[in-house]
Parts: structure tokens; sequence; C-alpha cells
């Protein structure tokens, strides 16, 4: 049986979106091969799982440290179990010879122009360590590999100018939905929710949410839920939810009428398409890069500038919608996510995945 490894940052068994991309392409290629996890973590929780096995680094929260650690050992244990294919998330394809296919979440140069800095010597710092990494190890491991999957032709064109690559070598297989969240009940009529998930509060800009929570902060009828990463706000009408289990994430997905995220970078964040597929009106910010949204109602919802004026703007159109012409917006919004289901999509990353075997 041909073997498989997947790399990534994080356990795979986290609800986020890098890890939940790995996992679900996993469990779908071991019935086929056999497949290996390598990743971070904290502790050895993980042995063998189906036709999956584990193999974790240990994370010390020391990033350059992490950093360097992980690649010595990731090198290691490639040269040592000799896959005949490694599907690398992290991009660190420098050293080894085996045939790799990088899945390419965010162009990592544009990611980092970004950033909001806390100081003149943290953006120094980042420039520093990751301009090497962006124009080194990114670099040579994008060229190095055999292909490329990305989400979207706007992050293939970015691939294309900023690491100078052939654009035949990049395939889109856009980001999808688990088929578990269209056969949760119908929606409840609630459109005074609004949803905020988020596992890093500066990239998601929860300053903005803040701003816009502000405004409605006399309104006992609305309310804003963060999920996720741990958050204290001073303002009553934002409620801090915690990591909550996936099942009672789509049950709050399910019950809110909006899912909010002005970030100033993402690529087809898997949790509004998500939220979606359980009817929720996306309100989010052009640099969530939803392409597929362009050509349809919810383009109106869609922020240019992210600006809290036209956050607090489209959440009273919203409310102030009759029952039915919110549940059409509401229904429309769910169609769109239809076609993201991963029954298909997992489909194209099967045959893409044998056609490099």
């Amino acid at each position: 049986m041909k073997k498989i490894l997947i790399i990534l940052w994080c356990n795979p068994k986290w609800w986020s979106w890098v890890e939940k991309v790995s996992y679900e392409i996993g469990k779908k290629l071991s019935k086929e091969f056999e497949i290996d996890f390598f990743f971070w973590e904290k502790n050895n929780t993980f042995g063998k799982e189906w036709n999956m096995s584990f193999f974790w680094v240990k994370m010390f929260k020391t990033y350059l440290f992490d950093a360097l650690i992980f690649s010595i050992y990731s090198y290691f244990h490639i040269k040592k179990n000799k896959y005949d294919l490694i599907i690398d998330n992290i991009w660190v394809n420098l050293f080894n010879e085996t045939k790799t296919i990088i899945i390419a979440h965010w162009v990592h140069i544009n990611f980092f122009k970004k950033i909001k800095f806390k100081d003149k010597l943290d953006k120094l710092k980042y420039f520093l360590f990751f301009g090497f990494i962006n124009w080194f190890i990114v670099k040579k491991s994008l060229k190095k590999s055999h292909k490329i999957i990305t989400f979207w032709e706007t992050i293939k064109k970015e691939l294309v100018k900023e690491y100078y690559l052939n654009s035949k070598k990049i395939s889109i297989i856009p980001n999808w939905c688990d088929k578990i969240i269209f056969d949760i009940n119908q929606k409840e009529y609630n459109k005074n929710k609004i949803l905020f998930i988020s596992n890093d509060h500066i990239r998601k800009w929860i300053d903005i949410l803040e701003k816009v929570a502000n405004y409605f902060v006399n309104n006992k009828n609305i309310e804003f839920l963060i999920i996720w990463k741990e958050y204290n706000s001073k303002k009553h009408n934002i409620k801090y939810l915690w990591k909550l289990p996936r099942n009672e994430v789509y049950e709050q997905m399910k019950n809110s009428n909006i899912i909010f995220l002005p970030s100033y970078y993402e690529w087809q964040p898997l949790v509004v398409i998500e939220a979606m597929a359980l009817w929720c009106i996306p309100l989010v910010s052009k640099n969530c890069h939803l392409d597929f949204l362009r050509n349809t109602k919810i383009k109106n919802y869609i922020s240019e500038e992210n600006n809290v004026e036209f956050y607090v703007d489209k959440i009273k159109n919203l409310i102030s919608l009759n029952k039915n012409d919110s549940l059409k917006l509401s229904y429309e919004s769910q169609n769109l996510s239809n076609f993201l289901n991963w029954n298909r999509i997992s489909n194209e990353y099967l045959k893409l995945i044998k056609n490099e075997l």
C-alpha cells in the first residue's frame, strides 16, 4: 500500500480551517492509502485511527525555535519513512526529493503585508524572519513542488505574480462544507444574533466588531456572539461563548442571522461558508476573498473599504427586513453554499492526488 504524508502546523482534529481540510482529505484517502500526519502539538494524545497515524513535534511556544525544530524533525521523518507522496500545508518542501503537492491556503507575502504591527520592533522582527521564509523557503518550495492546489482564481493569480510560477502547475479546488451541515434541521427565525468566530482576533479585526457593537449598545434585542479564542468585552451586548464543540457551533450558526468577519486577510474562510450553509447572511470584508458571491444578491454585504459605517448600515438594513424578506436572503445564502458540498469537492481532491501517485 502506498504511503502519503500530510504536513500541517497544528493538531489535525482542530476545528480551524487548515486542520479540518487536512483531516478530511486524510480520511478520504485512508480508504486506499496509508496516511501519516506530521504536526506540532503540546502533548502526544494520538495513536492510530482508521488507516491514519499521527506524528507530532512538541511545541514550546517560542515561534522561531519551534519552526526550526519542526523543520529539522520533518526532514529526518521524511527521509526515514520513504513516502510516495507528500501533501504539504506549510510549504517546507525544500530539501526532500519526494513528490509533493502543496495546498496554498493563502499567499504568504500578501498576508504579512497586511499585518497590524504593535510597534516598529515588532514589524522589524516579522520582516526579518518571515521575509527570509517567504523569499527563500516558500519560494523554493513552491517551485520545487509537483503540483499546487488553491481555492480560487484570485489566489492563483497572486501566486503566479508573487512567486513567478507557471499557472499550469496550479489547480483550483474550492473550499467546502461538511455534508453533516446540510442535514441539520431548518433554521429558526432569529434576526438579532450576530456571530463572530475567530482564532486570531487581530487578523479578524475584532476592534471593528467592538465599534460596530457600540452603535447598538442601547438596543437590547441585538447580541454579538464571539466563539473560539478567549475575549472579554466591557460591552453588555458582546457575549463570549468559549471554544464550543463543533455541533454546538453549528447550533449557534443555525440560530444566528449574520456571520460577521471584517478580517484584513482571509482566503475563503471555512467558517463563513459553513455559516452560510446554515442560513447565515455573510457580512464580510472584501479581504475574505469570497469571489463566488460577487454576482449575487449577497454581494451587497461585502465591504470594499472595511469601515464601521458600512457594517452598521447593513446590520440596520438586515434587522429592519420583515420575516419573509429576511428568510429569502437566508435561503439565498444557503443555496450559494450548496455547490461547495464536501461529497463533490472530495472527489476532485482524490482524482488530482491519484494522478500524482
